[in-house]
């Protein structure tokens, strides 16, 4: 985020909880950003089970996010709030960073250059 002042919205980040999530979401708040911690819908389930919920409630749960809220999801402005720009398509990104030869691998090696 160019200026973490700019906004009180969390920024949310998915997979929060993983390896890379984590580093995100830390580096994030070590700059006064707010975050959100977005969990896979699974997740949800999950965690009412562990919870000791009923069967028939955890099954609600699975229906309810995927069947019925998951048609209602949407693109947010969280890189651009981030970063300060408009996202990048993946393609576009990975072609563009291939051509500046930093992902070339040494032949005698292996190693990465």
């Amino acid at each position: 985020m160019t200026d973490p002042t700019e906004s009180t919205k969390p920024i949310v980040v998915l997979g929060g909880t993983g390896k890379t999530g984590r580093r995100v979401v830390k580096r994030l708040t070590a700059r006064g950003i707010p975050t959100r911690i977005g969990s896979p819908k699974a997740d949800y389930a999950a965690g009412a089970a562990e919870h000791g919920a009923p069967a028939e409630f955890v099954g609600f749960l699975t229906y309810l996010f995927s069947d019925v809220l998951g048609h209602n999801a949407y693109l947010t402005d969280g890189v651009q709030r981030a970063l300060g720009r408009e996202p990048r398509d993946l393609t576009e990104l990975a072609r563009d960073t291939a051509a500046t030869g930093v992902w070339n691998v040494t032949p005698a090696t292996g190693a990465i250059r």
